[in-house]
């Protein structure tokens, strides 16, 4: 437990007073108002809305695992798909900066990562999503057969 769970714990009082002093100091910084999330927890802090400034100010990179790398993979992946684009795409400058611009925490794959992880994997989840479309269509006309 840090310091905060322990204030917030053994003496809320104060743990509210510096919590809403933190909110003021970041409401000045930033110029933003904070969102609101409804979940119960009454020690609950608030996380304040991403600006681009937060974005280009040297944070690193999302990990594999972060939802938005997440998103942004399958994103790519349909991209190919959709419009037919090579996979080379990845790797020119321009979608590079491109994706900069909008968010430089995210990582253009490499073009191998997609052939080689990304497409085998979203082949097998179509495959499946196609049998099980088929079977049940096999099950409702059976004078197909």
């Amino acid at each position: 437990m840090n310091l905060w769970g322990h204030l917030n714990l053994k003496n809320f009082n104060y743990f509210k007073k510096l919590e809403q002093e933190q909110r003021e100091e970041r409401k000045k910084k930033t110029g933003l108002k904070r969102c609101s999330s409804q979940d119960g927890n009454e020690g609950h802090t608030r996380t304040r809305l991403i600006t681009i400034e937060d974005c280009s100010s040297g944070q690193t990179q999302y990990d594999n695992s972060h939802v938005k790398q997440k998103k942004f993979d399958q994103a790519v992946m349909n991209f190919f798909i959709k419009d037919l684009q090579s996979f080379l795409v990845v790797e020119g400058s321009g979608l590079r900066e491109m994706i900069q611009v909008a968010d430089p925490r995210l990582l253009v794959k490499h073009r191998t990562t997609f052939l080689r992880k990304k497409l085998p994997l979203l082949y097998k989840k179509v495959k499946e999503r196609l049998y099980a479309a088929l079977e049940v269509n096999i099950v409702l006309m059976p004078f197909l057969l």
